[in-house]
């Protein structure tokens, strides 16, 4: 008798269950996973799971050139229970989030990093990269222009230099706003209720301590959030 090979953590997160009416396979190891639910989180799964692609009919979808835990970890970001990231692949995460179009992933991944300890440098780069606008405003707001402009007074470092070099153009243009204006005000706005803000997407509206976070019923629904 051959003994089943225990499943993985990844391979637990998304097991078989009465929700669930897909399966993507990453490596040769399964996900299961819900169409409506994915659909719903991502463009690039809607049109996979309801355009008229061979995929549509497929019992098993192949996922190609991706790696499975990164895979699975990402997509484990939009369901209830999420599988705990490692600080050091935040890029290899965020790539798979704008591959597959995990929109929500991607935020998700965006707030952890607003509360990291990583160099302001490292965030920087990350969020001009990834097009993290509210990353990349409260990096700045938390450093002097000098930080950004100036080492030890001797003038602009060369290694910043270099580093701004491969930035977006705008961003470079708020390094510069940042180096004009060093005080620049709070944003007004919780990174929790940025989180809930309206969107084309939200129809309903939970109030807690006065303060309003907007979302979908029927996301909320299938994670089992009791909306009354």
């Amino acid at each position: 008798m051959t003994e089943t090979s225990e499943l993985t953590i990844y391979e637990k997160a998304f097991v078989k269950s009465d929700k669930t009416d897909a399966v993507l396979v990453v490596g040769g190891k399964k996900l299961h996973v819900n169409k409506a639910f994915l659909s719903y989180h991502s463009d690039y799964f809607n049109v996979l799971f309801n355009s008229d692609f061979k995929e549509k009919s497929m019992k098993e979808i192949p996922i190609e050139d991706v790696n499975f835990e990164e895979f699975a970890t990402v997509l484990s970001l939009v369901h209830p229970n999420p599988i705990k990231c490692l600080a050091y692949n935040f890029d290899q995460y965020l790539e798979v989030a704008d591959r597959f179009q995990l929109t929500a992933a991607k935020r998700h991944l965006e707030l952890f990093l607003m509360i990291s300890a990583n160099s302001s440098d490292t965030l920087i780069r990350i969020a001009d990269k990834y097009r993290l606008n509210e990353l990349l405003d409260l990096t700045l707001s938390k450093h002097r222009s000098d930080d950004y402009w100036f080492r030890n007074g001797n003038g602009f470092a060369e290694y910043k230099r270099e580093m701004y070099k491969k930035l977006s153009d705008e961003t470079n243009i708020k390094l510069f706003h940042r180096y004009l204006e060093p005080k620049l005000e709070s944003p007004t706005m919780s990174i929790y209720e940025s989180t809930f803000v309206k969107t084309d997407k939200s129809d309903a509206v939970l109030v807690v301590d006065g303060k309003k976070m907007h979302v979908n019923k029927a996301v909320s629904t299938l994670k089992q959030i009791k909306i009354v």
